[in-house]
C-alpha cells in the first residue's frame, strides 16, 4: 500500500484498528457488550433511585428528612461515579490486552486474559491524571485559566470581537489539550502492555516512543473528538423541543453507550499506534508483558501499510 502523508497517516491506524476489533471477536464482543450493559444498568438504577429520593424529599415534613435524602443521593452519586470509572478502567485494560495479542498474532486463553486483567487492574497509576507530569498539569491548568478569562470577557463585554477571540482561543486551547494528552494516553497502553512500566515511568517511556509520531496521536484525538461532537449534536437536534423532555433518559443512555464505544475504539487505535511507534524506533521484538503470550511480527500486508 502506498504511504500516506503524515497528516492522513492516522487513517491507516483506524483501518488496522477496525481489523483488530473483528479479528478477535470472541473476546471483543463480550468486552464491548459488558462495557455497554454495565454502565447502562448503573445509569438506570441511579435514575430510579434519584426519582424515588426526589419524591421522598418532596413529601418530607422535616428538615432532617430532607437533609438525609440529599445526603443519601450524594453518596449514591459519588459511588456511581467511582463505579463508572472502575468499569471504564477494566474495559480499557481488557481492550488493550486483546488488541495487543491480536496485533502480534499471539494466542491467549480466556483464563490468561482474566488473570492478566485482574493483575493489571490491581496495579496503581493507570488510566488517569496521575500519569501526567506536574509540568503538563501546570501547562494544562494555565491554558484553562486563559480560556476562562476569555469566556468571562465575552460574558461581560459581548460583541463580535470578543466572541471571535473566544472562538479562536477556545479552538487553540482545545487543540493544545488534545495534543498535550497524546503521551498521557499512550502511557496507559505502555502500562498495560509492558508490566515493568507504570505511572511516571510509563509516561516517560510513552514520551520516548511518541517522538516522531506524535502527529498521528494528535490526528486520532482530533478525528475522534470531532466525530463524537457531530454525532452528539445530531442526536440532540433530533430530540430537541418536546421530545427532549420525554427522551432525557434515552439521551443519557445514548451518551453513556456512545462514550463507551468511543473509549473502546480509542484504546484499540492507541494500541496500534503503540506498536507502530515501536516499529518506527526499530524495536520490533520483545514487547514487555505481551511476551507472556508470545510475540511475532505481523506481515505488513495483514494490517495495512506503513505510516510516513
Amino acid at each position: 500500500m502506498a504511504e500516506l502523508s503524515p497528516t492522513f497517516g492516522f487513517l491507516i491506524i483506524f483501518k488496522d484498528s477496525f481489523k483488530l476489533i473483528f479479528k478477535n471477536g470472541k473476546f471483543m464482543a463480550p468486552i464491548t457488550l459488558l462495557s455497554l450493559l454495565l454502565p447502562s444498568l448503573l445509569l438506570l438504577l441511579l435514575c430510579y433511585v434519584y426519582q424515588t429520593l426526589t419524591n421522598s424529599i418532596y413529601n418530607s415534613s422535616t428538615n432532617l428528612q430532607i437533609i438525609a435524602g440529599f445526603s443519601l443521593f450524594l453518596v449514591l452519586e459519588i459511588t456511581s461515579i467511582m463505579a463508572f470509572g472502575r468499569i471504564s478502567i477494566i474495559s480499557g485494560i481488557a481492550t488493550i490486552l486483546v488488541s495487543a495479542t491480536s496485533y502480534t498474532d499471539a494466542n491467549i486463553s480466556s483464563q490468561d486474559l482474566y488473570s492478566r486483567i485482574k493483575t493489571t487492574t490491581r496495579r496503581s497509576k493507570l488510566f488517569g491524571y496521575r500519569n501526567s507530569s506536574s509540568k503538563n498539569r501546570g501547562t494544562v491548568f494555565l491554558a484553562m485559566i486563559i480560556w476562562m478569562l476569555v469566556f468571562c470577557m465575552v460574558i461581560f463585554y459581548p460583541n463580535a470581537i470578543t466572541i471571535a477571540i473566544a472562538v479562536v482561543v477556545g479552538i487553540s486551547v482545545f487543540g493544545f489539550l488534545i495534543y498535550d494528552s497524546v503521551p498521557t494516553v499512550l502511557s496507559s497502553v505502555v502500562s498495560v502492555v509492558e508490566e515493568k512500566f507504570e505511572g511516571s515511568e510509563a509516561l516517560k517511556k510513552a514520551e520516548e516512543l511518541i517522538q516522531g509520531q506524535r502527529h498521528h496521536g494528535f490526528m486520532i484525538n482530533v478525528f475522534i473528538n470531532l466525530l463524537g461532537l457531530i454525532i452528539l449534536l445530531g442526536f440532540w437536534l433530533v430530540l430537541r423541543g418536546e421530545l427532549w423532555s420525554v427522551n432525557v433518559m434515552g439521551f443519557g443512555l445514548f451518551l453513556v453507550n456512545f462514550v463507551c464505544l468511543i473509549k473502546i475504539f480509542g484504546c484499540v487505535a492507541y494500541t496500534v499506534l503503540y506498536f507502530r511507534c515501536k516499529k518506527y524506533h526499530g524495536d520490533d521484538e520483545g514487547v514487555g508483558g505481551v511476551g507472556n503470550f508470545g510475540y511475532s511480527k505481523l506481515p505488513a500486508s495483514d494490517l495495512g501499510g506503513g505510516i510516513a
